[in-house]
């Protein structure tokens, strides 16, 4: 058989190769997994909280004072509607 017709171009295509399309996609989702792994470390022990905040002190401060109650809003010019009657 000559290579000229080693390849019929109307038979059907040659079967895929799977088993190196399965290494690929193994080896791209197990890379980026072993380098977050990797540079995964446990915090370190510390002696002293990195922030600290008072909530509550000892001595009284007082607050600020109460806002002034105001009226309801008014509107300029309003006037009221006559009834449909009159």
């Amino acid at each position: 058989m000559s290579p000229r017709l080693a390849q019929d171009p109307f038979a059907p295509p040659r079967p895929s190769k799977r088993l190196r399309s399965w290494v690929l996609a193994l080896l791209a989702h197990a890379t980026p997994l072993v380098a977050l792994v990797w540079n995964i470390t446990p915090p370190v022990a510390v002696e002293q909280a990195a922030v600290e905040a008072e909530l509550w002190s000892d001595t009284f401060v007082q607050a600020a004072p109460r806002a002034a109650a105001v009226g309801p809003p008014t509107c300029a010019g309003a006037h009221t509607r006559p009834s449909a009657g009159t």
